[in-house]
Order: C-alpha cells, then structure tokens, then sequence
C-alpha cells in the first residue's frame, strides 16, 4: 500500500494575493470570517481537495454529498449544511436546526432533502409509533411534513419519486422485517414480509429498472431481488460472504464488496464479485490485504471504474482508496489519514468520485466522535490523490 502525505508548497506573494482576491470576490455569499486562508488553489475544476477548517474540532460528521448539474456541491451534516463551488471554494454554511433529536434517515431526491425520522428504539420499543417525513429545500426551509402509513423502525428507505418511498421496517415485539411501499398521501400501497427471524435484509436500492435490490450484511439470506410489486424475484445466500454493500449496473451485473468469512479464526480478506442478473457469481476477485486489518464501507462505480473504499479496522484512522476497471484489474491504490468517511460517495463531473472525509484534530484521539475537521475530496479521471489544496 502506497502512503500519501500532505504538503503545501510555498507560492510568492503575488500568486497568493491574487489568489484570496480571486476566492474573495467570488464568495460574497460567505461570512469573511469563515475564510480563513486559501493556499496552492488555482481554481481548476479537474480535482482538488477543499479542506473546510472554518470550524476548528468539528465533530459533526457529514451523512451526505450531492452534486448539482452545475458541478456544485452541498454536503449534509445533522447540524450544517455546506455549499461549495465546482471549482473547491465553500459559498455558504447553514446551520440545520430540527425540531426533535429523533433518529432520523436524510436523503437527498430531486433538490429536495427527506428526513425521515421516528422516536422509537429497541429497549423502549412503541409498535404504535409512526414514522415521519420532513421536506426541506436546499436553504433548509421547512417545505412540508407527514405523518407516514407505517410504524417500527425503518432500518433503511430509498425514494422512488417525490410521493413515494420504499422503507425496510422492523417490528422488534414480533421479530419481523417488511419492505413496503408508501405513499405520502395515499398510504401503504403494498408490502412483504422479507423474514420473521430478525433484522433481515438491511439496505434497500431502486435499480435503474425500477427492481428492488436488498442486502444484508451477515451470512444467511444476504441477497434479494424485488419487483416493483415487492415480489421477490430470487433471493441468494453467500454463506462464506459478509456483503457490505452491493450495486446494480446495468448490462453489466450485480457488483458485491464485503469481506469473506472464516469462523476457525482465520484471516479475512476483502472481495469484489460480479453476480449475473439471476443471482448467480460469475467473477471474484479477493484484495491482498494484511491479515485482519480491513474491512470495507462502499462501493461506487462509474462509466468504466470501481471505487473501493476500506478502513482499517484497530485504529480506523487510515483509509485505502483502490480503483478498478470493472473487471477487477486494479487501477491505482492509495492511503489517506483521518477518520472512516461517512458521506456516500458519487460520482463527479469528471467520471471520477467525490466525498466528504474528516481529517482528525488529535490522531491520538480514540475517543468515538473524534474531533476533525472535514475535507471534500474531488478526483479526476488519474484516480491520483489530488494536490490542489483549498484551506478555508
């Protein structure tokens, strides 16, 4: 594995000032007090790395980056929201306030954001408990909220549209998980008992042919395939597979991440595998790892490239980025410090992939929430770790 430090090359003062006038003139929209300093930027869209230290010993921790079709960004904290430019530089900060402290599901959905949120839990458990929406706008004003025809606790919820959402719900009295389909104003329109024996599956998408793929992230019953109708089409059991995360690519398969098994007490490796659209492995391919020391959060993939993301799992300070083709031949590898990343990651402008990553204040701190400030990383087409620093 390749190590990658951070450095900021030295630039006459000319260049500099031209450069702060230049980030100064075209972020009036930003508080002067939240820039603090902009080194080595010049301003290209290709890649770059804007390192958001307006707010030193941030510990909140961003659950969500979208792009707009300008190349823009917002990343979703529970507590800020941040604007930056195409080009790194950080417009606008707001500062997201929510009625409750309900655990809460955020998605993002055709510039809206969906909160979805439910005050319930396992040790006080209220099967009469409703789970509710919140609509809000880009500026974070209130648009709209609704009571939703379902109670328990949504373990995940995907958007299908505006009006309609498929949620994972599990009812912790019987031991039940249901996937249903609901309505905002109309109600459940349908629903399937996916198991009676525990949380199973836990992550829902909506492919690009409208099917539901679901995973779960032990070893029995770890993948399902529905219709629109939540009929299942097939379900699949990697017994020697832990699935961390699975995409579906049209043409292409159903591409899974995880690590595999071995209950003697043996190593675990990260795996990449290709299933067909029946369910079944056509390609495997397993990461070198150094034993026992990774475990996998994601994968995204783009026109022609697999980003894999892996932590390391002692210290969870170090993150190791790989790229693959989609036939598993790796592209590049490399190391960046800080804490696990917790935003998705998408795909950019450049074909290439962008995500929020927390640096830690104190790398000796191992506490849960550790202090950092938050970095957002945007890549091009090299998949080389950027050098184009944006400090504010």
């Amino acid at each position: 594995m390749k190590s990658t430090n951070f450095e900021f090359k030295s630039l006459s003062c000319l260049i500099m000032q031209v450069c702060v006038l230049f980030v100064l003139c075209n972020c009036n929209n930003v508080d002067e007090n939240f820039i603090t300093e902009v080194e080595e930027s010049m301003l290209v869209t290709d890649s770059w790395i804007a390192s958001i230290e307006s707010f030193e010993e941030d510990a909140f921790q961003y659950i969500d980056i979208h792009m707009f079709d300008s190349g823009d960004y917002l990343a979703l904290s529970s507590r800020r929201m941040l604007k930056v430019s195409k080009d790194g530089i950080l417009n606008s900060i707001n500062f997201v306030s929510y009625p409750d402290d309900n655990m809460s599901h955020v998605k993002i959905y055709n510039n809206k954001i969906f909160r979805f949120h439910y005050d319930n839990d396992y040790q006080y458990y209220d099967p009469a408990a409703p789970v509710e929406v919140q609509i809000y706008d880009f500026d974070f004003n209130l648009l709209s909220e609704h009571v939703l025809d379902t109670n328990g606790i949504p373990y995940d919820v995907e958007v299908e549209n505006e009006e309609l959402f498929a949620i994972l719900v599990y009812d912790v009295d019987n031991r039940t998980m249901r996937i249903k389909k609901i309505h905002l104003t109309n109600g459940l329109m349908v629903e399937n008992v996916l198991s009676t024996s525990g949380p199973n599956p836990v992550d829902v998408q909506i492919t690009e042919a409208g099917d539901y793929l679901c995973t779960n992230n032990g070893t029995a019953r770890n993948l399902f395939l529905l219709d629109q109708n939540l009929n299942v089409l097939w379900e699949n059991e990697f017994g020697n597979f832990l699935i961390k995360d699975a995409k579906y690519v049209a043409g292409r398969g159903i591409y899974i991440s995880g690590v595999t098994t071995d209950f003697g007490g043996g190593d675990t490796n990260t795996f990449l595998g290709l299933l067909n659209f029946d369910g079944n492995l056509i390609n495997f391919f397993e990461y070198d790892n150094d034993p026992g020391t990774t475990w996998v959060s994601e994968i995204t993939i783009s026109q022609d490239r697999i980003c894999l993301i892996q932590v390391e799992a002692l210290t969870t300070k170090n993150v190791i980025l790989s790229f693959y083709d989609l036939d598993f031949n790796e592209y590049e590898s490399l190391e960046i410090q800080g804490g696990p990343i917790i935003s998705s990651v998408i795909v950019n402008e450049n074909d290439s992939f962008s995500f929020v990553y927390g640096n830690l204040v104190d790398p000796e701190d191992m506490s849960f929430l550790p202090q950092s400030f938050y970095r957002i990383f945007k890549f091009d087409k090299t998949y080389e770790l950027p050098t184009n620093i944006i400090v504010q």
